[in-house]
């Protein structure tokens, strides 16, 4: 049982992390930190593509409200 907890713990918890840091490497924090906001936005569509989550006016909003806050940080770097 405690392999099985290893092995999870590799590729879900480390694997990610590793990835993360060498990314910011080649790219900037805050282009990072932009990219990061996205995540929801993601999670949502696989979550509504797999798992057939439905998409309601709460996540939809939610949505729109990360877009704009995504395009107001990038228009403010400009």
């Amino acid at each position: 049982m405690w392999i099985y907890l290893l092995i999870f713990e590799l590729f879900c918890s480390i694997t990610p992390h590793l990835f993360y840091f060498k990314g910011i490497e080649k790219v900037t924090v805050s282009d990072a930190g932009v990219i990061l906001l996205l995540e929801p936005i993601g999670a949502t569509a696989l979550a509504a593509v797999f798992l057939r989550q439905p998409i309601t006016v709460n996540i939809i909003i939610g949505g729109l409200l990360i877009l704009i806050s995504n395009y107001l940080v990038i228009k403010k770097k400009d």
